[in-house]
């Protein structure tokens, strides 16, 4: 199939850890793929990732599970999958030096993000106020480009991956990145986590 698609000089990316690829192509050309026998799903995989987070349940239930079992997060990393960046400087988050830059820059929600899951404050602690963040931004804002950051924060070694972040696809259909992250979560035994309810009505993946 590579090879096909190179002789016709058709531009493609092949995802790390993943059975695809992604390319631009014409309506002619999608139609003669579907065509193929080794071609077994195709996708539109359109759309820009944004933010997911504007809501949050106003109350949680994690202090009897530190009381109890005395699990804060500690040696754990969180990566952050966001457009942007968290913030470096923010005193109460243990954000690693190393990062994968956003096409924002840093961001007020990828940081919010990152507060909510390791927050320090002692108020407002994080859910594992003990936790190291990973920041993987996404870059360029494709959809595409948010598996690329997966792998990424898997490869930098990310214990949890976090997305309040994503598409909004207008359907409740599997779509390309809910099958490429759990081919993700089963061949890499990753852990993901990913904002839900948070748009009502509009179905995000």
């Amino acid at each position: 199939l590579i090879a096909s698609l190179e002789t016709e000089e058709i531009a493609m990316e092949k995802p790390d850890h993943l059975p695809a690829l992604t390319a631009l192509l014409t309506k002619s050309q999608i139609l003669a793929l579907a065509e193929r026998s080794d071609v077994q799903l195709l996708y539109l995989v359109e759309g820009k990732g944004e933010p997911a987070l504007d809501t949050a349940t106003p109350t949680d239930r994690i202090g009897p599970v530190w009381a109890s079992s005395g699990m804060n997060g500690a040696g754990r990393t969180i990566a952050i999958i966001e457009n942007g960046n968290v913030d470096h400087d923010n005193s109460y988050l243990n954000v690693l030096n190393v990062q994968r830059a956003g096409c924002d820059s840093e961001t007020e929600h990828a940081t919010l993000v990152a507060s909510a899951a390791a927050s320090t404050y002692a108020t407002h602690r994080g859910m594992a106020f003990g936790a190291s963040i990973l920041s993987a931004g996404v870059n360029p804002c494709t959809v595409p480009e948010i598996y690329n950051s997966l792998n990424w924060a898997l490869d930098n070694g990310a214990h949890v991956v976090n997305l309040s972040y994503g598409v909004n696809s207008n359907t409740s259909a599997l779509e390309w990145n809910d099958v490429a992250f759990d081919y993700a979560a089963r061949s890499r035994s990753a852990t993901i986590v990913v904002a839900a309810g948070n748009w009502r009505n509009r179905h995000i993946y």
